[in-house]
């Protein structure tokens, strides 16, 4: 019964009267997206070069969508009939119709099922129809669209991760990699289905070497107004996406330190929220980038710092190890930070971490770097005689035991060095050090280091 009512369907779009045949187009739309077996057998019927040639013939808006619709519904649904359609050569009817604004989306979405298939042989016909030049002609037209850029960025950014593709087109990928840095700067003007597909396609650029020296410049400019936008929407996963994008692309950026002191500053915020789970990854990233990069002298970060470090326990938290060695980088260098680490109890969050846990060789890496950067943090605090005599004896075991730590950990002389600025500044934890027989350790560590581990 279905095969007759296909038959009766193919019938009718070859039929002179425009308005059957769109209803027919309808019907048939319909029937096809019902199961997979009719679009397998639509396919053996020869529908879809009735489709294509129809697509040629007709020139009617409303039968020209309803026939893109039944094409795109057969190409996503049936690999088979994916497979006989690229071997079928449909670019011709693809630039005709790609030079009609109103069906570019079509077509870009076709071409997007075209790149997107995990198929070599697939990937191999994209190729094909791009050296032909047709298919060129069609992306061109598409890219030149406010309306249809995004998504041929997103087509682009799959396409240029074949290697083959790559260099083959190098030239041409440049044009457009700089076309697509001029636009950059513009996407916190377009709408949020535009913004999505654009992230899609910076993160899919942002895996080759290539984009990411071109777009360098452009894709930090755009980054916070980004960013920013997208909070204020709640955009959640878009965040996390633009982040992981943001990732990629501090590889072999040039222009990140331009912008590290305000991206520290905004990623701080995020890590206190576990929903973003890119953040603190990508802050430690700019951190290593950006060595000059500190917190802000600004109560509102350190609300925002107190906040990680208070929420977090667990020593393989990404958040954590971030913000505790932002810390120590800060607190190295401003004498403002180190008073706030103290007024807003950071410094006692640290001393209980360092209380509860200990480390050796065999820890993970993780974990060893929140301790030790803890140590180094609360060492630049024992720099101040207030701070020092306020502390309890007890600060001295909790320190000596980490000085005792396994040789060649960083931990060991960061504690050490705390040790001796507290013996240094209080009487009493001086020889609370000499009761526990721990001046020795003192004479077998270095000197303070400028930043964290």
């Amino acid at each position: 019964e279905n095969k007759k009512e296909f038959q009766h369907f193919l019938s009718k779009l070859g039929s002179k009267k425009v308005f059957e045949a769109t209803i027919a187009s309808e019907l048939l739309l319909k029937s096809l997206q019902q199961s997979t077996m009719n679009v397998q057998l639509f396919r053996a019927l020869g529908g879809i070069e009735a489709i294509q040639s129809q697509l040629i013939k007709h020139k009617e808006h409303a039968l020209h969508v309803n026939l893109f619709n039944i094409l795109k519904c057969i190409l996503c649904q049936d690999r088979l009939s994916f497979h006989h359609w690229i071997h079928t050569d449909p670019t011709t009817s693809l630039v005709t119709h790609a030079k009609n604004e109103k069906y570019r989306m079509l077509v870009l979405l076709l071409m997007q099922k075209l790149i997107f298939w995990d198929s070599e042989e697939i990937v191999d016909g994209f190729l094909e129809f791009w050296s032909g030049g047709l298919m060129r002609q069609v992306f061109a037209a598409c890219f030149s669209e406010k309306e249809t850029k995004a998504m041929s960025v997103l087509i682009l950014g799959r396409a240029i991760r074949n290697n083959t593709f790559l260099v083959r087109f190098k030239n041409e990928v440049i044009e457009m990699l700089k076309c697509v840095a001029n636009y950059i700067p513009r996407l916190v003007e377009d709408d949020i289905a535009e913004q999505k597909t654009w992230i899609g396609g910076l993160s899919g650029l942002s895996m080759t070497p290539v984009a990411r020296k071109l777009l360098d410049r452009s894709f930090w400019t755009i980054f916070l107004p980004l960013l920013d936008f997208l909070h204020k929407q709640g955009k959640e996963s878009m965040i996390d996406d633009l982040l992981a994008a943001g990732m990629n692309f501090t590889l072999d950026s040039t222009n990140l330190s331009d912008h590290g002191m305000e991206i520290s500053e905004k990623l701080v915020g995020l890590c206190g929220n576990p929903t973003f789970k890119k953040a603190p990854l990508l802050l430690n990233r700019v951190l290593e980038k950006c060595p000059n990069t500190l917190l802000a002298e600004d109560k509102g970060q350190f609300a925002s710092l107190l906040k990680v470090i208070r929420s977090q326990a667990d020593l393989q938290s990404d958040s954590l190890s971030t913000a505790v060695k932002l810390l120590a980088r800060t607190t190295a260098k401003s004498t403002q930070a180190r008073k706030w680490v103290v007024k807003y109890k950071i410094l006692d969050k640290l001393l209980e971490l360092l209380e509860c846990n200990t480390v050796a060789t065999e820890s993970s890496k993780p974990a060893t770097a929140i301790l030790s950067n803890a140590a180094l943090s609360c060492a630049h605090c024992f720099q101040d005689e207030g701070v020092c005599k306020t502390q309890q004896t007890d600060v001295v075991d909790t320190m000596l035991k980490h000085a005792k730590a396994d040789k060649g950990l960083a931990i060991q002389q960061n504690a050490a060095i705390a040790l001796a600025r507290l013996a240094t500044n209080s009487p009493v934890l001086l020889e609370r050090l000499r009761e526990l027989r721990g001046l020795e350790i003192l004479h077998s560590r270095f000197s303070l280091p400028e930043g964290g581990t």
